[in-house]
């Protein structure tokens, strides 16, 4: 929830709509607790999630040159100052052999927000901000997030487990890249889901795995998480000591497994299918309170979940009942419209692929026909619309809050718009900025309070990090 949403007029619906900011710490806070939420509902029974930080010594850091960012570059180019490689010799095992040479690890597009406009940098020697334009240190390299690095890891993590530990269990993980609060440093933070016996096999792996760091100081960044889905999701959040230019063009994202997050029984396809018509796309979880008593609630399934089996292509919401079914039965009929949805050649291979493979998917799970599949497709989409719908009414306790559920009050206490509904109640109109709503602003507030004390927990445990000379 945001108290600086704006209006924005979408062209394809002919609609304003309000939106929010996305900026703000309430939005970065709701972001990082869906992606939470996500966290938790990949564990199973009987697994454990491993958190492992993952850093850099100095001659491996990847860093871009100023000399290219003071020519205005468009392709910046990312250089490492030694580099590794894996060989080996006949049937021995495979050794990391170092080279002190610089090693071009690839080309950049980046997008300058302003030639002119100053932003700050930090130099792999300097302790404190500089402005661009001023007098450069003598080393001008600048740390960068280089995200190719973790995908690596996570390939040789895999192969160092089957050939030297037989490991031949499937795992999944969430990883996310973050800049060092206090030098910028870049490194990663993972969790790995495991089952609990294997433990002391993934310490050793990811520790052989990991060629950029000293063995002692890997070992040390692995423990085993209580519940870090929040304090991981909360990495994901733009710091606010970050420069836009690298904020933009090399970002603190985030990636998982495939198939991440679709753990629990009422994800699967087939219950999907049932809840829905039933006409109630909801489940039940878990809720801890901050007295530390936990109830069971019912809350609608997530988006990601219903978007893993129906695909919800561009111009989705154009489409009537009758007229999307029969698109669903000729989706090459949608490369004749998408000019007039702002589809171009890309999105429409995108549509024609993932509809291909979620209707193969479909089929092998219900055997059902292609007729079939557009018709669940648009009926799971309406329920899920009326669920979230009404679970937003469930909170309401007093009827006098049903005029801060409507972003749109204005227009109907002008008369632009007709609600029979609320012409019943006889509602009387206290405020009409949504902005101001009370119960906007309530929300807001523990989304922000929840956000600054996640950020506060993170940056104590960097700043211990670096007491202990870790150099995050």
């Amino acid at each position: 929830m945001c108290v600086n949403t704006h209006m924005i007029y979408n062209r394809y619906i002919n609609q304003f709509l309000r939106v929010p900011c996305g900026k703000c710490p309430a939005c970065q806070q709701l972001k990082a607790t869906h992606r939470a939420n996500r966290i938790r509902n990949n564990i199973r029974v009987g697994q454990i999630m491993l958190f492992v930080t993952l850093t850099y010594q100095n001659a491996y850091i990847p860093f871009i040159y100023l000399d290219d960012l003071m020519l205005g570059e468009h392709h910046l180019r990312v250089y490492r100052q030694n580099r590794i490689r894996w060989s080996r010799k006949k049937k021995q095992e495979y050794s990391l052999k170092v080279y002190r040479d610089y090693q071009l690890l690839g080309d950049v597009p980046v997008e300058y927000p302003n030639l002119y406009r100053r932003f700050k940098y930090y130099t792999l020697t300097s302790k404190k901000s500089r402005d661009y334009w001023q007098t450069f240190h003598d080393d001008r390299k600048v740390a960068v997030i280089w995200y190719p690095d973790v995908q690596n890891f996570i390939k040789r993590l895999r192969l160092n487990l089957k050939r030297k530990y037989s490991y031949e269990k499937k795992f999944s993980f969430f990883a996310c890249a973050e800049l060092g609060p206090i030098r910028q440093r870049p490194h990663f933070h993972l969790i790995l889901f495991i089952d609990r016996s294997d433990e002391e096999v993934f310490r050793d792996a990811v520790s052989k795995s990991w060629p950029y760091d000293s063995f002692h100081r890997k070992k040390k960044s692995i423990e085993v998480g209580r519940d870090p889905a929040a304090y991981l999701a909360s990495y994901v959040n733009r710091g606010n000591s970050v420069s836009p230019f690298f904020e933009k063009n090399f970002s603190q994202k985030h990636s998982y497994s495939h198939g991440f997050g679709l753990e629990p029984d009422s994800f699967r396809l087939s219950s999907i299918l049932e809840k829905a018509s039933s006409g109630d796309l909801r489940y039940s979880k878990q809720f801890k309170r901050k007295d530390g008593h936990i109830d069971i609630i019912d809350v609608p399934i997530p988006k990601y979940v219903i978007s893993r089996y129906f695909y919800k292509f561009k111009g989705f919401s154009r489409f009537t009942p009758d007229s999307l079914v029969k698109l669903l039965q000729c989706p090459k009929y949608y490369s004749f419209i998408a000019s007039d949805l702002g589809s171009d050649e890309e999105m429409i291979r995108q549509f024609l692929v993932r509809l291909r493979n979620q209707f193969e998917y479909y089929q092998s799970v219900t055997g059902r026909s292609q007729l079939d599949f557009a018709i669940d497709y648009e009926r799971v989409w309406r329920v899920y619309s009326l669920t979230v719908i009404r679970h937003q009414y469930d909170d309401v306790k007093d009827v006098r809050q049903y005029e801060q559920m409507y972003d749109n009050i204005d227009d109907y206490k002008r008369g632009y718009i007709r609600a029979p509904t609320l012409d019943s109640l006889g509602l009387e109109f206290a405020e009409i900025d949504p902005n101001k709503f009370r119960l906007r602003v309530e929300e807001t507030n523990n989304l922000i309070e929840m956000y600054r004390k996640l950020d506060k927990h993170r940056k104590v445990v960097n700043y211990a990090m670096v007491a202990n000379g870790d150099n995050v």
